[in-house]
């Protein structure tokens, strides 16, 4: 359903109301403002939309946004062209790859896990580690700027999962616990996690790994999903308030669209 032009989900009311307390500290007690840095993992097969993604973050990610890492997978890297094509829209671009990114492997989480301590290096310790997918479309900074002012040193959303996890297109981690998840990891954690999680699921074996280190974990609503982006108004001054981004999980083929209609709404 929608109140006030917002999506709620059946049984959220409760945790819509924490969350609206926990922002109002985040508010009146903000911690120094943080960089947030973005590891992307993408491939050549998703260069449309990952220039999409990019250029959405350029334009729509505040002041905030830090460095960029796109983590290519080694079965299909960028060619030169594309890197190119890619500088023109975020210049600097830091490029890695660090094996084969497949959905659901053990491999792939220790890829991502790496990615992250390589992007910790060198910040500050207050900075974010925030990572994307390639389908992930910003178009408001306001919950980037709550989140780079917040507390907790783990933040995603929630609402996607009935709050149980951070739904993996786009989440944050304190650059300090991005560093010791990676510092941590052999074949028996990541197991531990995946037997905890009950799936190999990347998101969700984060999550309870993240469990080990910290419960200053904040799960907030920030992606709008499928069902959610096709019936709400991006102009919408509650829903730039309430999201900052759009997740086109299963539903890829919709991203040039609205990213076209966020570009007209801004125009």
């Amino acid at each position: 359903m929608n109140i006030l032009g917002l999506p709620v989900g059946a049984g959220h009311i409760f945790h819509i109301a924490r969350d609206m307390a926990f922002r109002m500290v985040h508010r009146m007690f903000p911690k120094p403002a943080a960089m947030i840095h973005f590891v992307y993992f993408s491939c050549s097969r998703d260069i449309e939309l990952l220039c999409m993604s990019l250029s959405s973050l350029a334009q729509s990610g505040g002041a905030r946004v830090g460095r960029v890492y796109i983590v290519e997978d080694a079965k299909g890297r960028f060619n030169d062209e594309q890197r190119v094509r890619l500088t023109t829209i975020i210049k600097n671009l830091d490029f890695h790859c660090l094996g084969n990114i497949d959905w659901a492997s053990l491999d792939t989480l220790k890829t991502e896990l790496s990615a992250f301590a390589i992007a910790a290096k060198g910040v500050h310790s207050n900075d974010f580690i925030a990572k994307c997918d390639s389908d992930i479309l910003f178009f408001s900074e306001t919950k980037l700027n709550e989140v780079s002012v917040c507390s907790s040193s783990f933040v995603g959303d929630g609402h996607y999962s009935d709050y149980k996890y951070a739904q993996g297109g786009l989440y944050f981690l304190r650059a300090p616990l991005a560093a010791r998840l990676a510092s941590g990891v052999d074949d028996g954690n990541l197991s531990r996690a995946i037997d905890i999680a009950g799936t190999i699921a990347e998101d969700q074996v984060i999550s309870v790994m993240v469990k080990n280190y910290t419960q200053s974990i904040w799960l907030t609503r920030i992606m709008l999903f499928p069902n959610e982006f096709e019936r709400v108004n991006l102009g919408n001054k509650l829903v730039r308030n309430e999201f900052s981004a759009i997740h086109f999980v299963h539903k890829k083929s919709e991203m040039p669209y609205f990213f076209n209609k966020i570009d007209r709404s801004k125009s």
